[in-house]
């Protein structure tokens, strides 16, 4: 499970259940000490491993409709080397729902944080509404090996620290974004169209560091 507090969602289980339930925690004023918090609740794509592919992707836009049917607010989308692509999963969904939002689990190792933020913006754009971002610093260490990254634990996870201030900064900036890091660099890529809300992004797994 996780929840969503005022400086972002945090996770302290392992993900991939089947719903999940969110308090939201607004900023504490005198009204909001004494109201109960907002609950909201988000839903898991089922993962294709085996079977066919046409009954996968009907189960897909099925849990998809159920979840937005019953009001879940957004829907978790997981990736890894068996899995199918999971912005090629959010784009169906965000095709044959209205208001629900997929939660894409993106890797440094699959994707640059550029190409990330293309496709949060490209999807916005197209539906109105952006897919928040699930980041991961890695999946199954034979997953990491077999594409050739053998980077150590922790530094898989500054590496995810990195890429996830790099995707929030080409979002929000409406300028041509610098950045040197130890993992990227950036001078001056084009901008990009802001999504119509900031999408959220939050570091998937026992993470010792958290996104600013």
């Amino acid at each position: 499970f996780f929840f969503q507090a005022g400086g972002g969602i945090r996770d302290y289980a392992v993900t991939g259940v089947q719903t999940c339930a969110l308090p939201i925690f607004p900023r504490r004023t005198a009204q909001s000490m004494t109201s109960s918090p907002e609950l909201q609740l988000f839903s898991s794509c089922p993962d294709a491993i085996g079977g066919q592919p046409d009954e996968y992707f009907r189960r897909v836009l099925d849990a998809a409709r159920w979840a937005e049917q019953a009001g879940h607010k957004a829907f978790l989308i997981h990736s890894g080397n068996q899995l199918s692509d999971p912005w090629a999963v959010a784009q169906m969904v965000m095709h044959e729902t209205t208001r629900i939002a997929p939660i894409v689990t993106v890797q440094p190792l699959y994707s640059h944080p550029y190409a990330v933020a293309k496709k949060v913006a490209t999807l916005a754009m197209r539906y109105g509404r952006a897919p928040h971002l699930n980041l991961a610093a890695g999946a199954y260490r034979a997953d990491l090996l077999s594409l050739g990254d053998s980077t150590p634990h922790d530094k898989r996870y500054a590496r995810l620290v990195e890429f996830g201030t790099v995707v929030q900064q080409l979002l929000r900036s409406a300028d041509p974004v610098v950045f040197d890091g130890n993992f990227y660099r950036l001078h001056k890529p084009a901008a990009l169209a802001p999504p119509p809300a900031p999408p959220t992004r939050r570091p998937s797994g026992r993470a010792r560091t958290e996104l600013p």
